[in-house]
């Protein structure tokens, strides 16, 4: 787990603005029993995921009005 954690981080390095990325990392830290790390890798990806939902489909599509900042 270990190994697949420090893959998962470098990825996150190099991809930092994917949301992907910050789940697949979230994942592995529940699995390792890391709850703070975890917990901050799935903020993460619910702040970027929630970026790129805005992005795509417009603010409704999160359930906010179309002048909520992410």
């Amino acid at each position: 787990m270990s190994r697949a954690i420090k893959e998962l981080e470098a990825g996150v390095r190099q991809a930092p603005d994917s949301p992907e990325m910050h789940f697949a990392l979230a994942r592995a830290y529940t699995r390792a029993g890391r709850a703070q790390d975890a917990r901050q890798a799935r903020a993460n990806f619910l702040r970027l995921d929630k970026i790129r939902r805005i992005g795509r489909d417009g603010a409704q599509s999160v359930g906010g009005a179309a002048d909520d900042k992410p």
